[in-house]
C-alpha cells in the first residue's frame, strides 16, 4: 500500500524508473548474501575458519567496501551447518560514553537470547549478580534498552558486560558472535582506553571453553581510526586477528553484472564495463548503484551515452557531500591532496614543496596527518598515499582539480 501510494505521485516516466529500481538485480542499498554475493571467497574461507576457531576478528575497511555483506554470507553459511548459532550485531555510530557503550552490548546480547521481561530479570540476576546492571521494565518499554545502572559504572562492570557472551553461550549450549560496528567510536567516549583495554583483559583470560562458544567480530568504516587502534597502538595485541577484504576480480563482476543486465533483456559491452571496474576500483557498492542507473535508463543494447549519464547522475547524488569535503580542507590540505592526485608519494621533498605550496617538511607531516584524520587518504606500509574513496578521486580529479585526461 505505501509503495502505490508513492508511485501513484509519480508521473508515468518517473513512475516506470521507480519500478525499475525496485525490480533491480543490482543491490546496493542493503548488506547481501547468496546469489547477489559476489566474490569474497578467500575472505570467506578465512574469516570462517578464524570464527570457527574461536579467534576475534578485526576488520577495517572504507565505507561500503562489503564487510556487512562478508559478514551476513559467512554467517548465512554457518548456520546451515549449524542451528545452534546466535549472531549479536550493534553499531557504535551513536556512542559517546563508556555507559552507552556498556547498556548498548549488554542489551543487544540478551535480546538475542531472550524475549520477555520475565527472560531479561532472569538473565540479569543470573549473568551480572554484583554489578551496577539492572532491569527496569519501564525503561525497557519506553526505550527498548533492556539495561540500565543504579549508579556509575566502574571495570568490573566493563569486565562482565564483554564476558557476558560466553557465560550465556556455555549455559545454552550454543555459539554465539557479536558483531560491533564502527567500532572506532569506543575512542569518542570518555575513556576509550579503559574498553579496549578491559575488553583485551578479557580476550586474553578467554578458556578452550570460552573460544569455542563465542567470540567477537570488530569492524569500523574509518580506516585510519581503526588502524590506529590495531595497529599503531596495538590495543588489542595478539588478541584478533586482522581479515583484510582484496578487491574483488574484475571479471567476476563483470560476469555478474552482465547477468543481471540479461535477465532483463539488456546487454552490455564488456569492455565498457571493465572501465567501469577500474574507474571505481572495483568497488561492488558503487559498480552496483552505477549498473542499477543504466538499467533504468535503457531498454536494450547499453552504448557509451548511457554510462555517461549514469556516471552523471551518480556525481549529482554526490557532488554536494564532495563539495563539503573540499569545502573544509585548508589551503595546505589542498595542496598537499593535488600532488597525491599528480602521482607525487613522496612530498618532503624541496620540488613538491615548492610546487605544491606545502611550507615546509615538518608541515607535510601534519597535512598527511590532518587528511588522514578526516578519513580521505591513508597510507600503506610502504607509506604510498592513497584516496579511499574511488568516487570522490575521479569527481576532484575531473571537477575541482580540472584535470582531463
Amino acid at each position: 500500500m505505501i509503495i502505490q501510494h508513492i508511485t501513484e505521485k509519480f508521473s508515468p516516466s518517473l513512475r516506470n524508473i521507480f519500478v525499475l529500481y525496485m525490480d533491480s538485480p543490482f543491490v546496493y542499498n542493503r548488506p547481501v548474501s547468496g546469489r547477489y554475493f559476489v566474490g569474497r571467497k578467500t575472505e570467506c574461507t578465512v574469516l570462517t575458519n578464524l570464527l570457527r576457531d574461536g579467534e576475534n576478528v578485526v576488520m577495517y575497511e572504507p565505507p561500503k567496501s562489503g564487510k556487512d555483506s562478508l559478514l551476513q554470507q559467512v554467517f548465512f553459511n554457518m548456520k546451515l551447518e549449524s542451528k545452534q548459532l546466535r549472531v549479536v550485531r550493534l553499531s557504535l555510530l551513536n556512542i559517546r560514553s563508556v555507559a552507552d557503550f556498556c547498556l548498548l552490548l549488554g542489551s543487544e546480547i540478551l535480546k538475542i537470547n531472550g524475549s520477555t521481561p520475565e527472560d531479561y530479570t532472569s538473565m540479569v540476576a543470573e549473568y551480572l549478580s554484583g554489578t551496577h546492571f539492572v532491569f527496569d521494565e519501564q525503561e525497557w518499554q519506553k526505550s527498548g534498552r533492556i539495561l540500565s545502572l543504579n549508579w556509575d559504572i566502574d571495570e568490573e562492570d566493563i569486565r562482565a558486560v564483554v564476558s557476558l557472551p560466553y557465560r550465556i553461550a556455555q549455559a545454552a549450549g550454543v555459539r554465539m558472535f557479536v558483531c560491533i560496528d564502527e567500532f572506532q567510536c569506543i575512542m569518542l567516549t570518555e575513556d576509550g582506553d579503559l574498553v579496549c583495554n578491559t575488553m583485551r583483559d578479557v580476550f586474553k583470560m578467554r578458556s578452550p571453553e570460552d573460544r569455542q562458544a563465542a567470540g567477537y567480530v570488530l569492524y569500523g568504516s574509518q580506516v585510519n581510526a581503526m588502524k590506529e587502534i590495531f595497529a599503531h597502538r596495538k590495543l588489542f595485541y595478539r588478541q584478533v586477528e586482522r581479515v583484510e577484504l582484496e578487491p574483488i576480480d574484475s571479471k567476476e563482476i563483470v560476469d555478474s553484472v552482465n547477468r543481471g543486465f540479461l535477465a532483463s533483456g539488456k546487454v552490455v559491452d564488456r569492455n565498457l564495463m571493465s572501465g567501469v571496474c577500474e574507474l571505481f576500483h572495483n568497488n561492488i557498492y558503487y559498480i552496483n548503484f552505477f549498473a542499477s542507473i543504466c538499467d533504468s535508463l535503457s531498454r536494450g543494447y547499453m552504448m557509451e551515452p548511457v554510462l555517461k549519464e549514469a556516471l552523471d547522475c551518480m556525481l549529482a547524488i554526490h557532488e554536494a557531500r564532495f563539495r563539503a569535503i573540499m569545502t573544509d580542507l585548508t589551503t595546505f590540505q589542498v595542496g598537499l591532496l593535488q600532488a597525491v592526485i599528480d602521482g607525487y608519494t613522496r612530498f618532503s621533498s624541496t620540488e613538491v614543496i615548492q610546487r605544491y605550496a606545502l611550507n615546509s617538511s615538518a608541515n607535510v607531516r601534519r597535512l598527511k596527518d590532518a587528511l588522514c584524520k578526516k578519513e580521505i587518504l591513508t597510507f600503506d606500509s610502504e607509506d604510498n598515499p592513497h584516496i579511499l574513496d574511488p568516487l570522490f578521486e575521479y569527481w576532484v580529479t575531473k571537477y575541482y582539480f580540472d584535470i582531463q585526461e
